[in-house]
């Protein structure tokens, strides 16, 4: 049985891990309703639809997804035979799929004047950003790199609002522009060197 098969057998597709999957999900659309943050210059005065808790609830599925990419046998894979970088190119692309058709529904129900496309991308860029801090440091700190983006373009004033990619529709082509590179740069980083923790484990058994 291949890695990738493991993974979806054994620790993907089990019915606890679906209905958390879906149900921080559906906290999305409800976070999206709620306002409180507030990032514009004091002298606009048009509303931002983007302005609400929805993009802190973006991070949560990163929550369920990202531990999934930790190797589930560490061990079957230190002395393979064959190339790992395609299992883990499929893994990675397993997971991130299976996160993003959980969001289907979810990112429909999204407030009026909450554009979907942003959505998506900025879920892109946070579980791409959760890939490269899991890769770094391991999968249990990788949603903490996606919370401290969403927290720091939160802040009003630190970071210029023409350049603000979560809060500023007008900066959407950025946001696309960043979610695609930082995707390319996950499943590189992912393939090449895999996840932290699982990386550890394998050198402290040389």
């Amino acid at each position: 049985m291949t890695t990738l098969r493991m993974l979806l057998v054994s620790r993907l597709v089990t019915l606890r891990r679906l209905l958390a999957l879906v149900a921080v999900w559906c906290l999305v659309p409800v976070a999206s309703r709620v306002g409180g943050v507030r990032v514009r210059p004091d002298g606009m005065t048009l509303d931002e639809p983007l302005e609400h808790l929805g993009a802190m609830a973006l991070c949560l599925p990163g929550l369920v997804l990202l531990p999934l990419l930790a190797e589930p046998a560490p061990w079957l894979s230190w002395n393979a035979s064959r190339p790992l970088a395609p299992v883990r190119t499929l893994r990675i692309a397993a997971v991130v799929g299976v996160g993003a058709v959980a969001g289907a529904i979810p990112l429909l129900l999204l407030p009026p004047g909450v554009p979907i496309a942003h959505f998506l991308a900025l879920w892109m860029l946070l579980i791409s950003l959760g890939v490269l801090i899991a890769v770094a440091v391991g999968s249990a700190y990788g949603a903490l790199g996606s919370v401290l983006f969403v927290a720091l373009m939160s802040v009003p004033g630190l970071v210029p609002y023409e350049a603000n990619i979560v809060y500023n529709g007008s900066a959407r082509p950025y946001l696309f522009g960043a979610a695609g590179l930082a995707v390319v740069l996950a499943v590189i980083c992912y393939a090449r060197w895999d996840e932290g923790t699982t990386r550890r484990q394998e050198f402290v058994a040389d």
